[in-house]
Parts: structure tokens; sequence; C-alpha cells
């Protein structure tokens, strides 16, 4: 046979530049894929089976853990009765509340029946214990006050759920390591566990002590002690059932061996009473964030009106309350200053006109007057603008002389006259009341070098002030640090 001629080769054909494009935007796509992958890869290092023993081993309420548990709420409940969040943090490093939840939510995950019903009998060994505890620590304690600490989990939020799901996430992801530490699980748990159980203990304690009503909690939480009670309690719960959630959810995501279902409706049965439990319990504190962010925009308010309202008078006002009641928000503004209590009724008026949502607003004149600040705002404001103001309006050629003759004027600030004035005012602002004139300055008696401090005062009704005048010589002596002042009476 004759060789048959061979085929000619086709040239390939030379890419064209979308393609180009096209392909390495994939590959870019591809790499950017893999590393995130790889980032938020929780497989790698897993330990299912340690994971499973470790958690079933100590979920078990009794002997160490529950002298553990018992030491651990004591620390908390002395660290909310002393206000300290370094103390809390502390009785979370030992606490071992942790280890029922994970195993409930352990049992869920994996559909082990014996596991659930042997970590829900020991969580409520674990509660009893830790109100017993927090009860008997809040009973007795000589303390026992309502505390910043104890007030923020009385209000349980939206936001508290939050801490406590993540904390829960962070707590069974570092569970199922096979480099385990004890450590962070617990004290992400902790976190959103043990602080509301022991407030429910205080709420247990003061009721047996004091019964439902408590008006120095109510002053600062507006709760009884029943509602602080199962304020705390509804937190812990919430809290609980959400640690539980997270560590069904990334027992779910990592495929953890689960035992067989009876049939297709059981599984979707027990899904939908978790999803049902957890939206149930989400609820209530969804509202009460409501009413926390809607007093954080009425404080918001207050601040603006006292703002616009008084001015420069501002430096007047004490303190200031909003209290909610029934009927509405009530307002209540501390102010002090002889000068400001004529103008009340007007200043009264003004913030009706800019707080129309306040059903009431008072203005309360007080005489507790802090007279390093009264002293620093009039040196301030007679003194400061009118030496920044010669500043800005000196010529170049003299500004040496100028800065050299201000520098002078602000060491005097602290001379005879400025002191005088401040003093006068301090007494008019403290006794006005009693006094309706008052004069106070160093008289001269031979030489400007020699003088003596004059108190000159004319009383409203000086036979009843008698026990007053020894008072006020004493504050004028303190605030002019004079060892004598002598004293006139004007008629």
């Amino acid at each position: 046979m004759a060789d048959l001629p061979k085929p000619t080769p086709t040239p390939s054909q030379p890419e064209k530049p979308k393609e180009k494009v096209s392909q390495g935007f994939s590959r870019i796509w591809e790499g950017i894929s893999e590393f995130f992958s790889e980032l938020t890869d929780l497989k790698k290092g897993q330990d299912k089976e340690g994971t499973i023993i470790s958690i079933k081993k100590n979920m078990r309420m009794r002997g160490a853990n529950a002298w553990l548990l018992m030491c651990s709420i004591m620390i908390a409940s002395l660290g909310l009765d002393l206000n300290s969040p370094a103390v809390i943090i502390g009785a979370m490093l030992i606490s071992p509340l942790m280890s029922p939840i994970l195993g409930i939510g352990l049992a869920v995950g994996i559909n082990d029946n014996n596991t659930l019903s042997i970590s829900l009998q020991h969580f409520g060994v674990s509660i009893a214990i830790a109100l017993v505890t927090s009860t008997f620590y809040f009973f007795f304690t000589p303390f026992g006050e309502m505390t910043s600490e104890i007030a923020s989990r009385t209000s349980p939020t939206f936001l508290d759920a939050c801490v406590a799901f993540f904390g829960g996430i962070a707590g069974i992801i570092s569970g199922t390591r096979k480099d385990k530490s004890n450590a962070i699980p617990g004290v992400a748990i902790a976190t959103a566990l043990m602080p509301p159980l022991c407030v429910t203990g205080f709420g247990i304690a003061n009721f047996i002590r004091h019964g439902k009503i408590n008006e120095s909690f109510q002053s600062i939480t507006y709760l009884n002690n029943i509602e602080i009670m199962l304020n705390s309690l509804y937190l812990f719960f919430l809290n609980a059932v959400l640690v539980a959630l997270a560590t069904y959810l990334i027992v779910r995501l990592l495929s953890f061996p689960v035992k067989a279902f009876q049939n297709e409706r059981e599984m979707r049965r027990t899904r939908q009473g978790i999803f049902i439990f957890s939206l149930i319990l989400l609820i209530p504190s969804i509202t009460i964030l409501r009413g926390v962010l809607q007093n954080v925009n009425t404080d918001h308010q207050v601040k603006q009106a006292l703002q616009d309202c008084f001015g420069d008078g501002q430096k007047f006002v004490d303190g200031w309350r909003s209290i909610k009641t029934e009927q509405g928000y009530i307002l209540r503004v501390k102010v002090y200053g002889a000068t400001l209590g004529k103008e009340i009724p007007l200043l009264r008026s003004k913030l009706e006109e800019s707080l129309p949502d306040f059903s009431k607003i008072e203005i309360i004149p007080s005489t507790e007057v802090d007279l390093d600040k009264i002293n620093a705002l009039e040196a301030q404001y007679y003194q400061v603008d009118s030496l920044i103001n010669q500043i800005q309006s000196a010529p170049k050629l003299a500004e040496n002389k100028v800065i050299v003759n201000l520098q002078n004027q602000i060491s005097s600030l602290q001379s005879d006259s400025l002191l005088e004035k401040n003093i006068e005012k301090s007494i008019l602002a403290l006794y006005e009341d009693y006094i309706s004139e008052v004069s106070y300055y160093n008289y001269p008696v031979d030489s400007v070098n020699n003088k003596y401090p004059l108190l000159s005062i004319r009383w409203k009704d000086r036979k009843a002030n008698k026990g007053i005048e020894s008072r006020l010589v004493n504050f004028v002596k303190s605030s002019a640090r004079r060892e004598e002042v002598r004293v006139s009476y004007l008629q």
C-alpha cells in the first residue's frame, strides 16, 4: 500500500485579550476562595470523640464540680456586692456552670436522649446550688446595696442575648479542639450565666429580708425585689438557652456523629421545637431593648433641652434625673445660685416647651454649692475672656510688652479683690435665705500692707440667726485662709 500523506497540524489560535482577562479573574477568585476556606475551616484540628467524652464526663454537678460552683458563685456575689468587674471575672475562671449546658446542646445536636436527661437533671442541680449560695451570701452580707454591676443584670436586652450566643459559640469551638483550654470556654460562657444567677439570689435575699418593696433599689432600677429576681432569672435562662443553641449549631456544622432519628417527622419536630422555643425566649429581650433605647433617646433630649434652656447658666445645674411613671416622664433638675433661683419659673416654662412629652418638670433650688467650681468658673468668665480679647487685639509691634503685662495680670487673679468677690457670691448662694446684703474686703489699718478682713452683714432676722453666724464666720476664715475675721452689721 502506498503511504498516505500525513495531515498538516492546525496552528493553535492565539488567546483573545478578553479570554486572558477572564482566566486571570477566575484564578484570583479561586485563590481568594481557598484562602477564606482555610481561614474559616473549623474541621481542621477538631476532636469529635474527645469533645463528646469531655462534655459527658464534666456535665455532672457533684463532688469537686459542686464545690467549685459554690466557690465561684460566692466570689461572683462578692464581686457584684463590691461593684468589682475584676472579681467577677476571677469567679468565671473557676466556674463549672457551663458543663451541663454544653451537655444539653450536645445531646440535642447528636440526638442522645440519655445525655439530654442527665444534662437537664444536673443543670437543675447547678441552679439550686447557685441560688442557695448567692441567697445565703446576700442575706447575711453587711453591704447588700444595689450596685451598677447588679443593676445592669436586671434589664435583659437583645444585646445580652448576643453576648450569650457568641460566648456559647466561642466556648464550644474551643472545646472541640484537640488542644483544649478550660479557661477560654469557661470565661466566654460564664460571662453570660453567673452574674444573672447571683443577682437572682440577691433579689430573693432582699425579698425575704425587706419584702416586695425596697425604695433605695427602686431609686436606681425602678424595680421591686420580685421584679429584680424575675428579670435576672429570665436573663439567666435566656443566656443558657442561647449557649445551648450555639452548641447545637456548631455540633451540627462540624457533622458530629448523630444517633438515628426514628423517622423524618421526629427530626423535623425537634428542629422546629428548638427554633420556636428560642424565638419565644428572645421576644421579651427585644421588647426590653426597645425600652432601653427609648430611655437613651430621652436622656439625649433632656441634655439638649438643658443646654438650650440654661445656656451659660448651665454651670449652676447641680444634677438632673428623669423618672418614668405611669403618667409619663418626670424631670427633676437641681440648681444652685441666688441669681438663677429667681429665674426658676421662666426656666421651667422653657423646659416644658422643649420637652412636651414630659408630664411634669421640677426645678429644685439647692444650697449645696461646690465652692471650688464657682471660683474657677468666676475666674474664667470675668478674667480669661477679657485677657483673650486683649491678646487678639494687641498690635504686633507691642506684642511682647502686652504678653508680659497679661502674664502679670494672670498671676494676680488670686488677689484680694477677686477673692473678696468670690467670697461674697459664695455667701449669698449659701445663705440667701438668711442674708439680704453682704460685703467682704480687707480693710487697711495703717498702710496698704497692713490689713484685716472685715465682713459686713445685713441679716433678714438677726435674732433668729445667731447659730448661723458662727458657721458663716468659720466659712469665711476657711475660704480667705485667715485666722481672724471681724464682723460688722449693716442697719
